[in-house]
């Protein structure tokens, strides 16, 4: 399982960062950022309504879509 951003989707609007029970989700520059340690819990995901970031079946934890 990994997590994908869509950073062309992401406005910015910091409702993933509040969403993260670790504190590793970040709006720099406008832009979506995920700190080492995700666990992939999903919260992030839910708190998006933009589409930006999304969970999927990898191998890999971290990709971006860009």
């Amino acid at each position: 399982m990994g997590i994908i951003l869509n950073l062309e989707e992401c406005v910015g609007c910091g409702n993933c960062t509040s969403a993260c029970p670790l504190g590793l989700v970040e709006v720099r520059r406008g832009k979506l950022r995920i700190k080492d340690g995700c666990n992939l819990c999903g919260r992030c995901v839910a708190a998006c309504g933009y589409y930006a970031i999304r969970l999927e079946d990898r191998p890999d934890t971290a990709d971006v879509a860009n």
